[in-house]
């Protein structure tokens, strides 16, 4: 009998073990499963930050580009350097004007990708795409300059913008 109580007390001290092994396990398991949600928002937040400061620095970019072709176009002597040595004409500044509204837009479409432009306002840039877009002028130059953009963009324009406004 006192071997019976030995071996009780071993398989009791055995289980015991066990549920606090498997305790620990599971506890460790779920410290583990935390710290990868931890290190999921993290990571979600560093690339919230990252594509915060990349639109930012589109932003500055877009501004100095465009107040440096603005400054240029209304100067008689630095006009020159965007529309040749020839003489500016009310058409050489309208397609100038016509190649910084699209620049523009693009970096609109840009911003909208990273998530910094709200549905309703980006609605309202839809809106003035298409118009614009609609346009044969602006037509004419955008087949000039499309190469010149990204792809993504250029999907944007082709096959959402310019559809809607050929009424397909």
């Amino acid at each position: 009998m006192p071997s019976d109580k030995i071996e009780i007390t071993k398989l009791v001290v055995s289980v015991v073990q066990l549920v606090v092994v498997t305790g620990t396990l599971l506890y460790t398991a779920r410290r583990v499963d935390w710290a990868a949600e931890a290190t999921q928002t993290a990571a979600r937040g560093v690339q919230v930050s990252a594509d915060a400061a990349k639109a930012a620095m589109l932003e500055r970019l877009a501004a100095g580009s465009r107040e440096l072709q603005l400054k240029t176009i209304s100067d008689k002597d630095l006009a020159p350097l965007l529309f040749g040595e020839a003489k500016s004409t009310p058409q050489s500044k309208r397609s100038v004007m016509i190649g910084m509204v699209i620049n523009h837009y693009a970096l609109v479409f840009d911003l909208n990708d990273l998530g910094h432009i709200p549905k309703q306002t980006w609605d309202a840039f839809v809106a003035d795409m298409t118009s614009f877009f609609g346009n044969p002028q602006v037509q004419r130059r955008w087949d000039q300059v499309k190469s010149q953009h990204g792809t993504r963009f250029r999907n944007f324009v082709e096959h959402e913008l310019l559809r809607r406004t050929s009424g397909g």
